[in-house]
């Protein structure tokens, strides 16, 4: 006949117990220190030190955002829009050969890279900037009033 340990099932009750005392005090301490001033602190250096993380993170996010193009798409093809652009400006825009379109048209549609806070972040270039090129580009865009550039950026975009 074989022995039964009787100190075998007790141990296990005894450890039993002890887990659920020290869950129970566990989850305790931490209501408590929830509803501490120091938890708002400790918070506070958690979410400094993920920080930089964090930007990271939505820089990546906005890029990738950008380069899906939802912002400003780029057509399949410019063939209307130069045309359109030769009769609205031909002084400017008439003798314009592949290069300089090319060259135009990534202006408009290619984002442009700057560094934010050491991050590297793409955005597409304002209306005040394009304005901005154009205006050193030739001297006729200075004299453009509301309605003209209403309809270049009709034409443009």
């Amino acid at each position: 006949m074989a022995s039964k340990k009787p100190f075998g099932h007790s141990f296990k009750y005894v450890l039993n117990i002890i887990a659920i005392v020290l869950l129970i005090w566990g989850i305790r301490a931490a209501i408590q220190f929830k509803g501490s001033g120091e938890y708002q602190s400790f918070r506070y250096r958690i979410s400094r030190m993920f920080d930089p993380v964090t930007r990271r993170i939505q820089a990546m996010r906005h890029n990738i955002k950008i380069d899906r193009g939802e912002e400003r798409r780029r057509p399949t093809t410019f063939i209307a829009r130069e045309s359109k652009l030769k009769v609205f400006l031909p002084d400017v825009f008439g003798e314009y050969d592949e290069k300089e379109w090319k060259e135009f048209w990534d202006f408009i549609y290619e984002p442009t890279t700057e560094m934010q806070g050491g991050i590297s972040t793409k955005r597409y270039r304002t209306e005040e900037e394009i304005k901005e090129f154009l205006y050193r580009k030739d001297r006729i865009f200075n004299y453009f009033q509301d309605q003209h550039w209403n309809y270049f950026w009709s034409l443009i975009f």
